[in-house]
Formats: structure tokens, C-alpha cells, sequence
């Protein structure tokens, strides 16, 4: 069987509160108990998300999780995409807050990059959870997409003995997961000893692609084959492993990718081995859980982070997960 991480649910969700929050949602209206208001005596409870960035494959498909979720509740669901810009972000989730939704989502920006969201929030009693991270005061609830440990630890048990190893690390500040692997990445290298072996570049949002398949150009010209190098590119999410995998191609080099976020371009460079490790995170199942999370809300239940269910995903593997996992086979 494929292993699976991210299912111990931090804090998990109590069956009782679930079923309160069932009867409270029962007919897809909310009682004068919830919190956030409504504009002309409207009881459809209505979610506003603050997307992180459309051209993001693995923020995308959260997102598209989150909505078919809701809206299968019977929510009006609301997203609007700042184009990873967290100033735009703010602005989004205050015409929110103007609209006085029954709850906010952030994807991927944390607390500290949403201040003026929080804030506007909190005045006006709107709950506010986090798809993509994590729990933080104010925050009603969270999910973690971060895992970093499983593929930062299969890399280094992978490269640890490589004699001439160099690594390009494919990062991203204003991400939170992005930031959290890294700081996994950092700690793990410097306890195998490996933490002058790596090579930073900050992606750019949008255009990461692109942004990544030129960083990985210049680098393998900097580090010719001749020189005998063994060289491994880790991305901290899949669209610049992508970016990445195309300037190998380009250049005719074999260099191994580790990152995360499955989707289905990564199945062809899987099988063929480009790349060495992906981490599947079940979006659609995200979807499910910030569901149960604004339910135990409204139920009086306190705040509460669950992880995302992942598998880590290599060439041995790949065919069983397919299996499993058939909408990426096609």
C-alpha cells in the first residue's frame, strides 16, 4: 500500500459538534447565532475566498476544492484572485468584510502578510480560516498543507552521500508553505552537514514557470556537466519543478527534481525519473475538511488546525498510485 502522512487531524474533529453543525446548517441557512451579518435579510450563508494566485496549479486546485465543497452545502461561495500580491489580497478580503460574508478563506498567506484582513475581520465578528496554513490567534481555523518532512527527508537519505553534491533550491517568501519546507530543508541539511552544498532562487508569482526554467538554464551553465558535479534541483511546489524540468530537457541534462503538489504534468517526468519524488496533496479532500472545520465553528467548537491527507509519490510507486488515483492516469 501507497503511505499515506497527514491524517492524525490536530485536535480532531469532535462527532458531536459535527452533528450540532449539521442540524444548525440544515437547509443551507444559518441562525442569528452565527457570526458575520447579512445585507437585505438574505440567510444564504455565503463564504468569501481570497484566492492566492490562478496560475498556481496546486493554490488553484485548493481553491477549486473549497468551492465545490461549499457549494455542494449549498453556500454562495465568492473568490477573487490578488495574483499572489498580498497588499491586493487585504484589499479583497476588506470589500469582504464591506459585504459582511459569514466567513473568510485565505489561501496561502498567513496571518503576519493579512493584518488589515484580520483586523477588518475581527471588528466585524467574521471568522476567518486558513487553507494552506496554519493556526495563528485570530485564525478559526486551519489547514496544513506544509509537510515538509516527508520529501525533504526521502531527498536526503537519496543525496546525502553524493561526493560532489550541489543543490539548487527553488524557494518562495511569500508562500507559506513555501517558507515552512524551506526552514525543514535548512534544518535537515545543516544535521546531515550538507548546508554549504545549497544554492537559493526566489521564484516570482505569476510567471513561476518561466521564472524557474531560466534560474535552472543559467545554473546548469554555471555547473557544465564536464565538471562532473552531482547536481539536484528541490522546488517547493511543482510549478517551478515544471520550469525546472523543461531547461533539463532543453539542455540535455539528467538532474533529479524533488518537490510537491502532484498534478497530472508530473506523471510523464515521474515515470521517466526526471523527477524523483512528488508529494500528493488531496485538495478535493481539503475541500471536505475546511467544511467540517466553519461547521465545528458554528457549533462553538474552538479553533482547530488538521493536516491535508498526502502520499509521496516516486517512479517505484507511481503506477499504484495511478491506480489508486485514476483521474491522473489519463
Amino acid at each position: 500500500m501507497i503511505t499515506e502522512f497527514g491524517k492524525r487531524g490536530r485536535r480532531g474533529l469532535a462527532l458531536g459538534a459535527l452533528a450540532l453543525a449539521g442540524v444548525m446548517l440544515a437547509g443551507c441557512s444559518i441562525d442569528g447565532s452565527s457570526n458575520g451579518s447579512k445585507d437585505g435579510g438574505d440567510d444564504t450563508y455565503t463564504v468569501g475566498i481570497v484566492s492566492y494566485d490562478t496560475t498556481t496549479l496546486s493554490a488553484k486546485s485548493e481553491t477549486d476544492g473549497a468551492k465545490t465543497a461549499m457549494e455542494a452545502e449549498g453556500w454562495e461561495v465568492l473568490s477573487q484572485d490578488p495574483k499572489g500580491d498580498a497588499a491586493q489580497a487585504n484589499t479583497i478580503c476588506t470589500q469582504y468584510v464591506t459585504r459582511q460574508v459569514d466567513a473568510i478563506v485565505i489561501s496561502v498567506f498567513d496571518t503576519n502578510q493579512m493584518a488589515q484582513c484580520m483586523t477588518g475581520a475581527a471588528a466585524a465578528q467574521i471568522p476567518v480560516f486558513y487553507l494552506a496554513g496554519s493556526l495563528a490567534d485570530g485564525v478559526a481555523g486551519a489547514i496544513s498543507t506544509t509537510a515538509a518532512s516527508p520529501v525533504n527527508e526521502y531527498m536526503i537519505e537519496q543525496i546525502k552521500d553524493l561526493p560532489k553534491l550541489k543543490i539548487l533550491a527553488m524557494t518562495l517568501q511569500p508562500g507559506a508553505p513555501c517558507r515552512a519546507r524551506e526552514a525543514d530543508l535548512d534544518e535537515k541539511l545543516e544535521a546531515a552537514g550538507l548546508s554549504d552544498k545549497i544554492e537559493k532562487h526566489e521564484v516570482v508569482v505569476p510567471g513561476q514557470v518561466t521564472d524557474a526554467q531560466n534560474a535552472t538554464a543559467a545554473w546548469l551553465q554555471a555547473n557544465p556537466e564536464s565538471e562532473g558535479s552531482d547536481l539536484v534541483i528541490w522546488a517547493c511546489f511543482s510549478d517551478p519543478a515544471m520550469g525546472a524540468y523543461a531547461a533539463l530537457q532543453q539542455a540535455d541534462r539528467d538532474v533529479p527534481i524533488y518537490t510537491w503538489d502532484f498534478s497530472d504534468q508530473v506523471v510523464e517526468p515521474l515515470r521517466s525519473g526526471d523527477i524523483s519524488a512528488v508529494l500528493y496533496i488531496d485538495a478535493a479532500g481539503e475541500g471536505g475538511q475546511l467544511v467540517e472545520l466553519i461547521k465545528a465553528h458554528l457549533a462553538g467548537e474552538d479553533p482547530q488546525e488538521v493536516d491535508a491527507n498526502t502520499i509521496i509519490v516516486t517512479p517505484d510507486n507511481l503506477e499504484e498510485f495511478l491506480a489508486e488515483h485514476p483521474e491522473y492516469a489519463a
